[in-house]
């Protein structure tokens, strides 16, 4: 196994759903593992196709994506939000 690097995310943020989504999605890109740490998640990224630092970065921006899907799915967006695909804030 190369190099090892990890990432922690408050629960607050993201969903087990939405991590779970996202590691799933890169497992062509880095062998990821999580796990529960009570107020959030550890990260554990290995194996990356990209250096670590650009793979940890692109991860986070991606949950964000996977979590703003998510909400547009299920309309669960923000107060402050406004859903452009439909025009309903």
């Amino acid at each position: 196994m190369k190099s090892m690097s990890e990432l922690k995310i408050k629960k607050e943020l993201y969903n087990v759903d939405v991590l779970t989504q996202a590691c799933n999605d890169y497992a062509g890109i880095a062998a990821i593992q999580w796990e529960d740490l009570g107020i959030g998640y550890r990260v554990k990224f290995a194996d990356c196709r990209y250096p670590v630092g650009v793979t940890i970065g692109e991860f986070e921006n991606y949950l964000y994506s996977v979590d703003m899907s998510q909400a547009r799915i299920s309309g669960d967006y923000p107060k402050n939000c406004v859903n452009l695909h439909n025009g309903v804030e």
